[in-house]
Parts: structure tokens; sequence; C-alpha cells
């Protein structure tokens, strides 16, 4: 029930993550990491693509970038072009570190298998809600009747009431 929970938190994170990303324009290091995240519905440009047009500056710019060396030095080329071009860009890179600690993973390009995973326990999450949400309402209504959802009797006034559940009444 714990790994459950954990599953459903980490699935949530994520697609609240990937929302975030689709109202800004992402750019990644190349074209595998574009076709990564188009599936998801997450347009995103190359680093290459900067040199011939930039994003609208209306827009949030977020840098995913792998967690390695090559990675590091291309989003800082990145930034360091998004702020020279003088666009006023609102620049995150924080949100690209998210999403692959999230993932346990270092390369955006491998982000859409554990994300297919993710957005399976989301489905499965639901259906844990749901039956944690019921356990709560068969809980609330047994013990009204005096009974715990173990069918054990409770004292009422001093008292020992057995109760025993006969079609769906006491």
């Amino acid at each position: 029930m714990q790994q459950e929970r954990k599953d459903y938190a980490r699935a949530k994170r994520t697609t609240g993550i990937l929302e975030t990303l689709k109202n800004g324009t992402v750019i990644v290091e190349g074209k595998h990491d574009i076709r990564a995240l188009r599936p998801l519905g997450i347009e995103a440009l190359t680093y290459s693509q900067l040199y011939t047009s930039l994003p609208s500056a209306s827009k949030t710019v977020y840098v995913l970038t792998d967690a390695d060396k090559g990675g590091e030095e291309k989003k800082q080329k990145i930034m360091a072009m998004l702020l020279e071009s003088g666009n006023g860009y609102v620049i995150d890179d924080s949100l690209g570190k998210r999403l692959l600690r999230t993932l346990n993973s270092t390369c955006v390009e491998q982000v859409l298998g554990p994300i297919t995973e993710i957005m399976e326990t989301v489905t499965d999450g639901k259906r844990i809600e749901e039956r944690r949400e019921k356990r709560i309402e068969n809980k609330n209504r047994s013990e009204s009747y005096g009974e715990n959802i173990f069918g054990h009797s409770k004292i009422h006034g001093g008292c020992e009431v057995q109760h025993r559940w006969v079609g769906g009444q006491a």
C-alpha cells in the first residue's frame, strides 16, 4: 500500500511537470530528445535551431538537457544565447532536472518509457483512490451501526452490542 502511494505521488509529480512544459517553449539538445517528447504532446526546439530562430519572448523557456557533462555545457550555451538576445525570456532549467530526477533518468531521449509506465500508474492510482474511498465509506457506514470493519461488536453505553449483517441490514 505504501509503495502504491509513492508511485501515485510520483505519477502526479510527473504529469504536473509535463503539463507545465506544454505551456512554454522547451529547448533540448537534439532530434532524439524531440522524438521522445513529441508523443507526450510537448513540442521542442533543438539547441542548433536557436541559431536560426528564437522562441517568442512572451513564453517561459524550459531548458531540458541531459544530466551529464555535455548536457550541462549545452545548457550553459543555451541560457547564454537566450540572455544575450535581450528578449527578456523567463528561463527555467530546474523543471528539466526535476523531471529527470523523478524518472530516475539521466537522458531526455529515454524519458518516454518511464513516463508510459507512470501513466499506467496514474490509471492504477485512480483505482487505488477509488478503493480507498470505498473502504472509508464502508468503515463510516459500519461504525454508524456500531460495528467496525472487521465485524466485531462495539460497546455502547457500557453494554456490548453485537450486530450481525444479514443482507445489508443489522
